[in-house]
């Protein structure tokens, strides 16, 4: 194959594999005392996670890396339901401090590359009971 043909198939090729990509998308919802943090990808399956920090700033952590949120703490990690194509974290609501602003972002890796939702802003209001007291 000449190189000219090769190149323009590798074109054709890669903008056919960037169509097919989609943006993951974090949702937050609450269930019961829970709040459900989903994380819809690109295509399964996919490793997701939910991220979550104190702190907007974003850092490029090295080439090929989308901008993630620079201190973070993991609230969870798992494969993508492929039924439902996104992975799913709940979390008692009381584990979160009421009334600071924080900041979450889900992230989706497969085999092709790794992508990070924009940043969404969350404050609970503490509305829901404090946690239940050990005996």
């Amino acid at each position: 194959m000449k190189p000219a043909r090769s190149f323009l198939s590798l074109l054709v090729l890669s903008g056919a594999l960037a169509a097919q990509s989609t943006d993951p998308k974090l949702t937050i919802a609450p269930v019961g005392p829970l709040l459900e943090f989903s994380v819809a990808g690109p295509t399964a399956p996919f490793l997701g996670a939910v991220i979550l920090s104190f702190s907007p700033a974003v850092s490029h952590y090295f080439q090929g890396l989308p901008p993630i949120l620079t201190d973070f703490a993991v609230l969870g990690v798992g494969f993508a339901d492929p039924d439902r194509n996104a992975y799913a974290v709940a979390i008692p609501e009381y584990l979160l401090p009421p009334g600071i602003l924080m900041y979450v972002q889900g992230l989706a890796a497969n085999e092709v590359s790794i992508l990070s939702t924009p940043v969404v802003e969350l404050v609970l209001d503490g509305s829901l009971p404090p946690e239940p007291a050990a005996h």
